[in-house]
Parts: C-alpha cells; sequence; structure tokens
C-alpha cells in the first residue's frame, strides 16, 4: 500500500470496481478499500457444503449486444469473451391467485404473456411497453420526472389488478408503486426487466471476481478487510481518506461507493449542503433472505428459469409500503401473513451451483432496516412461507 494515490474509491462493489477499472486503465494511480473480504457488494456468493449462495443479486440485465449498458461496459473493458452467461429465456416469473406470467427478453412474447390474462387491455399493454423500451433518456425523463410509477401505469391502464401485477418488480428497488419515481422504474424495465436473465455460470460471485482481476491488471490495487474511518476534506478540497489501523492516504480524488448516508454521517466530517439533503432521505427496504440447500433437484418441479414471484395478494402498496412505513414511523408490524415470497432458483439454469442432485434456492420478503424486531418477525414468517 503507498501513500499517495490519484484516486481512492471506497467499496468494491460494481459501482467501485467498474469506475475503478475505467479509471486504471486511463492510467490513474487507484486504490480501491474495501471493508470485507472479497469484492462484489450486493453482487457476492458464498459456498456452504458444496451449494454456492448469490448474496443479493439474482441475475444481471442489460447486456444485450451493441445497446446494453452492461454490454458495453464488458467491452470497453475486452471482459465480453471472458464471462459465460447462461442465457435464461424467459427468466422471471410472476404468481399470483389468478394469474401465472412469464417475462422474457423478447418483447412480443411477453406482449403476449400479459394480453393472454389480459385480452381486454391488449392495445394498452403494447403501448406501455412500447413506450418503456421506445423513447430515449431525456423524452423518458421530460415526460416522467414529476410521476410516481403508480401514476404513470394509471395513465396507461384501468385495471388494477394488472397494475398490481406490473408494479411487483419494483421488489428490485424496495420501494412501492406510490413512492417509486415513474422515471427510475421505467429504466428498471428497460434495462433489468426486459433484458435480463444473465447468470454468469458458476454463479454472481464469478463476474464481481473477473471485474477485480481486470481492475489489478491495469495497475490498480484492492484492499480488503479495510475499513475507512474519515474523508479528509478542507475548504471543499479533498486531501485524503484515513484508514482504520492503516492511517492517511493521500489523495485528490474519492469515490464513494458507499451508502449516502453513511458518508456524509460518517465519513466527511464538515457540514455540507448535501449532507442536509440526504439527512432529509428515508431508506428503501431492506431484504430478509433464507438461503436453502435442498436434497432434491428442483428441475422436476419448475420449468426453467431464474426468479419466482409469489404473490398472494394483488395489494401490491401493502406488502412492500408495509416496510416503507417502518422507516417513517418506526413502531409498526409487519403482518403475521406474509402476503409474497420471492424465490431465486439458479439450479434451474447452472448445474455448477449445487451438488448433484441437489438444488439451491434463496428465499427472501422486504423488511425495514431501522428495527430489529423487523427482522425476528420476518424470520418466523418468511420459514413459514418456505415450508408451506
Amino acid at each position: 500500500m503507498k501513500s499517495n494515490y490519484d484516486v481512492v474509491i471506497i467499496g468494491a462493489g460494481i459501482g467501485g470496481l467498474v469506475s475503478g477499472c475505467y479509471l486504471a486503465k486511463a492510467g490513474m494511480s487507484v486504490m480501491i478499500v474495501e471493508q470485507s473480504n472479497k469484492p462484489g457488494g450486493s453482487c457476492t456468493s458464498f459456498n456452504k457444503n458444496g451449494f454456492i449462495f448469490d448474496v443479493g443479486v439474482h441475475y444481471l440485465g442489460s447486456c444485450r449486444e451493441g445497446k446494453g449498458i452492461l454490454f458495453t461496459i464488458l467491452n470497453d473493458l475486452s471482459l465480453n469473451d471472458d464471462i459465460k452467461f447462461l442465457n435464461c429465456d424467459p427468466y422471471d416469473r410472476i404468481i399470483t391467485p389468478n394469474e401465472d406470467i412469464y417475462i422474457s427478453k423478447d418483447l412480443a412474447r411477453t406482449v403476449a404473456e400479459f394480453t393472454k390474462w389480459f385480452p381486454k387491455q391488449s392495445s394498452n399493454i403494447k403501448s406501455f411497453f412500447n413506450f418503456v423500451l421506445s423513447k430515449d433518456l431525456v423524452s423518458l425523463y421530460g415526460k416522467t420526472k414529476n410521476l410516481s410509477f403508480r401514476d404513470f401505469l394509471e395513465s396507461f391502464f384501468d385495471d388494477q389488478r394488472l397494475i398490481s401485477i406490473l408494479s411487483i418488480p419494483l421488489g428490485n428497488i424496495g420501494l412501492p408503486p406510490s413512492k417509486a419515481s415513474a422515471f427510475i422504474a421505467i429504466m428498471l424495465y428497460k434495462e433489468y426487466v426486459l433484458d435480463g436473465g444473465y447468470y454468469p455460470q458458476g454463479g454472481i460471485q464469478k463476474f464481481s471476481d473477473l471485474l477485480s482481476a481486470k481492475f489489478e491488471s491495469f495497475g490498480g490495487q484492492i484492499f480488503f478487510n479495510r475499513k475507512v474511518e474519515s474523508v479528509i476534506e478542507r475548504n471543499n478540497i479533498i486531501h485524503g481518506v484515513k484508514l482504520e489501523y492503516s492511517g492517511m492516504i493521500n489523495t485528490k480524488f474519492v469515490v464513494a461507493n458507499c451508502d449516502a448516508h453513511y458518508l456524509f454521517n460518517k465519513l466527511l466530517l464538515n457540514e455540507t449542503k448535501e449532507k442536509k439533503r440526504v439527512e432529509t432521505m428515508i431508506m428503501s427496504a431492506s431484504a430478509f433472505v433464507v438461503y436453502l440447500g435442498i436434497r432434491d433437484n428442483i428441475k422436476k418441479l419448475f420449468n426453467k428459469h431464474l426468479c419466482s414471484w409469489f404473490f398472494s395478494s394483488y395489494d401490491i402498496e401493502k406488502c412492500y409500503d408495509t416496510n416503507y412505513r417502518y422507516c417513517l414511523e418506526k413502531q409498526l408490524t409487519i403482518s403475521e401473513d406474509v402476503d409474497y415470497l420471492v424465490c431465486q432458483l439458479p439450479s434451474l439454469v447452472d448445474d455448477e451451483i449445487a451438488p448433484r442432485g441437489k438444488s439451491a434456492v434463496r428465499a427472501m420478503i422486504w423488511v425495514s432496516q431501522n428495527r430489529i424486531e423487523s427482522w425476528i418477525e420476518a424470520s418466523q414468517n418468511v420459514y413459514t412461507k418456505v415450508l408451506n
């Protein structure tokens, strides 16, 4: 570890790794500091008794050739030939009391799936998906910047069940449709929901490890099990970072690939206008996850796909907003009846994920980060839901 770097990056999540690769490739001296023991952040995996479990991300998106954001990044970094995606299509399955819908990269197939269940909404379904996919970002932002995703959906549909089903993928950002930005939700659809299912063979960690190795090949240095105590700033000029147990590292630039609350309340010691703005922000829901190693092959039970969304209720606001209101009021409790469960099923796609004849499954619901009671309740509710 040197005492001077052009750039110090806090966090080896995907944002930190990608920015580190570009900066190091451009010839800058770059250091990444990561408090965990591996790269990737939410894009990591762990091995338990021969089962590989993905911690957060259930597949990658936006990898369509020539146009996808992630494809462009991998191409810029000369990594497209180094990673093998098991391209599952369809990849998402939404199961409600009355519908069983598969989502595919093939727009015509996805439109046909929704139209099969909602034939009276056929023209509106086509208009919705065409709007999401055909508009440029400037046009999208201009038309949706002041709308929630619920407002946006209601401008296309009057069928509340269909609106609810189209809101289910917002679980990827941890917000209910009334609280989610229409523009962000549309980008989620455009670059992930409708261009998803790219699963790195061997688990999500393979992707993060590849980026980490590429960063080091460009001359970057990455340090694990290290924690940044503070960012040193005087008169709005960055001077360095202070590491726990390691002292001061001098740098003119810091890339903070970490939580905004943590950055402005823990690492930056001076008062700034950005800090005041961040303090008004409310955290979205976190996830309670159960990792299951199953002694049987679930290929006998499910068609090939990567993620199932099981909902016994059409009240998506209730399913997702219960946890949002936790953050506001800090006194509500999770309903005893969990109305949904999201399951990642990589064993349907990748034979390396579990021992021969067995399966790995990840089940989760959303909970508040602020109250320990919510995690205790979630543990009871999720286990009951999985067993049933």
